[in-house]
Parts: C-alpha cells; sequence; structure tokens
C-alpha cells in the first residue's frame, strides 16, 4: 500500500467530518447572505457583497469537495481494477469482528474537530495543521484501515490470525491483521478466502455474499 493510496484511505475514512462541515459552512453562508442582504442596494452588489463576507468558508469548501471525490475515485478505481495487488490464497486461523473500532474513531478524532470555527481563517488554519499531523501519523503507522466509505459500501473490520503458503511449501504466518471483507468471514465458506496484500498486515477481500 503506497502512500498516496493511505492518503485517500485516510481521506475517505473522515465522511462525517465533510458531512458536517459541508452543513455548517452551507448554513453560515446562507444566513449570512440573509442577514446582509440590503433591499435597497442592487442584486449584483448583494451577491458580491456576500461572496466576500463569505469568502473562506465558501473556499474551504470547495477544497474539501475537490479531495474528498479526488480520494473516492482512487479507492473505487482500485476496487474496480486491481491488477497491481499482490492476491493471496490465504487460512484464518482465528479472527474476531472488530465492532467498535469505528465507534471509536468517530468519537476520538471527527467529533473534536467539528469545534473549529470554519468560517473564520485562524481556525481552518488550526484544523489543517491539526488534520495534516493525524494524517501523517496515520499513515506512517498504517493507522488507515477504520474506512468509513468501505463500510458505507458494506465492508466490515475483522481482526484475523492468517496463514498462507510461500515458495517450497514454507508458511507465512501473520497475527493480529487487519482484513477488510464484505463478507462475513465468520461462515464457514469463507475460512480460506482469496485477500489482497497491502503490507502484511491489512488484507482486503473483494469477494461478494455467495447468497448474493
Amino acid at each position: 500500500m503506497d502512500n498516496k493510496f493511505k492518503w485517500h484511505m485516510f481521506v475517505t475514512s473522515f465522511i462525517p467530518l465533510w458531512i458536517s462541515i459541508l452543513i455548517i459552512n452551507l448554513w453560515d453562508i446562507i444566513s449570512n447572505f440573509i442577514h446582509n442582504w440590503d433591499s435597497e442596494s442592487t442584486v449584483n452588489k448583494n451577491i458580491w457583497s456576500g461572496v466576500k463576507y463569505n469568502c473562506v468558508p465558501i473556499i474551504f469548501t470547495l477544497i474539501i469537495l475537490f479531495i474528498y471525490f479526488v480520494s473516492r475515485f482512487k479507492i473505487l478505481a482500485l476496487i474496480k481494477n486491481r491488477g497491481k495487488l499482490v492476491k493471496r490464497k490465504v487460512v484464518l486461523t482465528s479472527y474476531r469482528k472488530c465492532n467498535k473500532l469505528s465507534t471509536e474513531f468517530l468519537l476520538a478524532y471527527i467529533l473534536p474537530m467539528i469545534a473549529f470555527d470554519f468560517s473564520l481563517l485562524k481556525d481552518v488554519v488550526i484544523f489543517v495543521v491539526c488534520f495534516l499531523i493525524l494524517a501523517f501519523l496515520c499513515i506512517k503507522n498504517d493507522n488507515v484501515y477504520i474506512n468509513i466509505f468501505l463500510e458505507f459500501r458494506g465492508y466490515k473490520i475483522y481482526n484475523c490470525d492468517i496463514e498462507y503458503n510461500v515458495m517450497d511449501d514454507k508458511k507465512n504466518i501473520y497475527t493480529e491483521c487487519i482484513l477488510i471483507s464484505k463478507v462475513d468471514i465468520t461462515l464457514p465458506a469463507y475460512k480460506e478466502p482469496e485477500v489482497y496484500d497491502f503490507n502484511n498486515y491489512i488484507y482486503i477481500s473483494f469477494e461478494e455474499s455467495k447468497n448474493e
């Protein structure tokens, strides 16, 4: 998993934050337009004054939309075209669902960031600095598997012990791995899934449920 893809995974994991910021900014923009509207002025003058007054939230909103849709496109492209990924047939020796990871991520990282006032340039700058520092740490430590975008698409996160054969029938064994899968890997039919290996720690299975 290269750093570019880790960045895309990181960005799309903040969907609730981006939605919250968009709602806050749009609410402020509309409220400011209404509040500063002068019926005695020309329409063009009112619109221009409103744009200048809402310059920070408008620009920040457009940047967020651009970054999010680029990352979303890159991840969907990878799901559709997986030719460059390493595919393995693995055996799951142990596994458990990580049901609380997304909730903990939401409470720890996303909710505190909503407290910034995104209509103020100072708060936007502080937010960007904090977000980039968090992105650097998560990408460096491979902490990009809690992806809410993939969860919206039906994927779930599992903690697994994995083994697979390499040359000369030698087995590689990896413990405490993260497996992102669209199917319930606890079912007997999925004890030996085909997965895509990102870094011997994070694996993604693109298999669909056999009941679909």
